[in-house]
């Protein structure tokens, strides 16, 4: 397990850079090229979808929060809930609501 461990985590760190450096490649070309980086209809779709996701990530952590005390405070039988998992879960879900916001924003026609 500590093998596997020490090579996923590089490969994914080196993953993560490469396609950082490649968006930015990319967006630097369209630039260039006289693309409109952003349009007005994109910044409204990812401005409303960071707003939500804003909020509703705030009420998430409040709810793991109280998921936390809840769990080490009563005896209730819940799991226990480690730190590291906590902010794992807590990214992965507002990685996941931005992107679906996104989505579902640039889907609808109606922006109101």
């Amino acid at each position: 397990m500590a093998e596997m461990t020490l090579t996923v985590i590089p490969v994914l760190i080196t993953t993560l850079i490469v396609i950082f450096v490649w968006t930015l490649w990319r967006k630097n070309q369209e630039k260039k090229a006289g693309f409109a980086v952003v349009d007005e209809r994109t910044a409204l779709n990812e401005g409303k979808a960071a707003r939500i996701t804003v909020m509703a990530t705030g009420y998430f952590m409040l709810g793991l929060l109280y998921y936390v005390f809840v769990s080490e405070n009563y005896e209730l039988g819940l799991p226990i809930l480690e730190t590291a998992w906590a902010l794992i879960i807590a990214v992965l879900f507002n990685s996941i609501l931005y992107i679906g916001l996104r989505w579902h924003f640039e889907r609808k026609v109606d922006l109101v």
